[in-house]
């Protein structure tokens, strides 16, 4: 048996993962993503792999 896990996350972090999963199901470019979270596009480039991974 599974067992399930909560998660608790801000508005801020749920922000930014619907952002991210626009921007891998190519809804948004990396460009667009990242100027919506305010962060560079290289650091949203290696918040994209890590997401990638989960």
């Amino acid at each position: 048996m599974t067992a399930k896990r909560t998660i608790a996350m801000s508005q801020e972090e749920i922000k930014r993962c619907e952002i991210l999963r626009m921007a891998e199901e190519k809804q948004l470019t990396q460009k667009e993503g990242a100027k919506r979270i305010g962060i560079s596009q290289r650091h949203f480039r290696r918040l994209l792999l890590n997401y990638r991974t989960l």
